[in-house]
């Protein structure tokens, strides 16, 4: 299969980093994840962030699952950390937690509406299948 494209440029969070494999392996690198708030425009343009992605090399392996990681990163002493991820956590194989999802869904929902607003949209979502019409859940969701 051989090397694909190895995007190192992000002009904008939304628009380039989120497609980019280089932006997403320097997220995992500095920050340990990459949710909603690692792909804004700030962090994506960042000095830090701009001069890792510049080190990073992402190629694509054939025969590697596609829902699996395996990095290498070598430090400057020399020394490598390699880590392999056999299924990414939301996959089929490795399903996100009630916690993950909860997390994820607050992560999104609490800059728009609010900690509170948030808490009790999330309420209404987990009692959804009760619900006799959507009247309440819609109203929740608007900030």
């Amino acid at each position: 299969m051989g090397r694909k494209p190895n995007k190192r440029t992000a002009g904008s969070g939304l628009a380039d980093a989120l497609f980019s494999r280089t932006q997403q392996a320097v997220l995992g690198l500095l920050f340990g994840r990459a949710g909603e708030a690692e792909y804004a425009d700030e962090i994506v343009r960042r000095a830090d962030v701009v001069e890792l992605r510049r080190k990073v090399v992402a190629t694509a392996t054939e025969g590697i699952a596609e829902d699996a990681a395996d990095v290498t990163v070598r430090l400057k002493g020399g020394r490598s950390v390699h880590v392999h991820v056999e299924h990414a956590i939301g996959s089929l194989a490795r399903p996100m937690s009630d916690a993950d999802l909860e997390a994820k869904f607050h992560g999104l929902a609490d800059p728009v509406l609010g900690k509170v607003k948030a808490a009790a949209l999330h309420e209404l979502c987990r009692k959804i299948a009760a619900a006799v019409d959507v009247h309440a859940l819609c109203e929740g969701a608007r900030p």
